[in-house]
């Protein structure tokens, strides 16, 4: 009885392929449905995104932070705008650029002076006296004791300042070998407080300043014995 209908009892033998095809469609499945598993390692990209970027935004900003003294110049110039015009400041052979310069980076003060703060009136008033110093020959005066010195301008010979503000009261330096033109910025010193100024017996020259007006508090004034127009 084996010989034609045998064959047939061989098919359960083939009944194993099914059993072996779900076995392999679980592990089929992992491919495309692991994919959203593996994202959460994929994030690791954002989370080293963020770590460069301060690094790299220090590099605009970082700069006046490096360099501290350029922002303070920049707000002393704009301070000293109100007092004279920028082709002034610019000009580092002029008094005023002269005097820019030593009231930004050479001036040695201590406490220093801030500008922007409580200070702006004293910077405006130990700039006045530079420029004042360098437009009349400043270096080659009978008596300079003091001047551009680490001291406060109070301290500085021929000037006399209120105890309690140190604003300018007096300036008296006659008969001192000034030479040179009275700087309009002369005029600056009426808010500080200013009602003597004494010049006299120098070689002083050209025209009186206009801005000797704005000195509203003034109460002397002396320029004789000079050569002004």
């Amino acid at each position: 009885s084996r010989d034609p209908s045998s064959g047939p009892t061989m098919h359960p033998s083939t009944s194993v392929l099914p059993s072996f095809k779900p076995s392999f469609a679980p592990s089929d499945s992992r491919d495309p449905s692991s994919g959203p598993s593996m994202t959460p390692s994929t994030s690791v990209l954002p989370t080293f995104k963020p770590s460069f970027m301060p690094s790299d935004s220090r590099d605009p900003s970082s700069g006046p932070s490096a360099n501290p003294s350029l922002a303070r110049n920049n707000d002393i110039k704009i301070l000293l705008l109100t007092v004279s015009s920028e082709v002034a400041l610019d000009n580092e052979d002029s008094p005023q650029g002269k005097a820019f310069l030593w009231v930004s980076t050479e001036d040695t003060i201590d406490p220093p002076l801030e500008p922007g703060t409580a200070d702006d009136a004293r910077i405006i008033q130990r700039y006045v006296l530079v420029v004042f110093f360098y437009a009349t020959g400043g270096d080659g005066w009978t008596n300079n004791e003091g001047w551009l010195g680490h001291l406060t301008e109070c301290n500085w010979y021929g000037l006399q300042c209120n105890p309690f503000s140190n604003n300018l009261v007096r300036l008296v330096l006659s008969s001192n070998q000034l030479s040179g033109e009275i700087p309009s910025e002369i005029g600056q010193l009426d808010g500080l407080g200013l009602v003597l100024l004494d010049l006299s017996a120098n070689q002083l020259s050209g025209p009186i300043p206009s801005q000797l007006g704005q000195l509203s508090r003034l109460r002397f004034l002396d320029l004789s014995s000079n050569q002004l127009s």
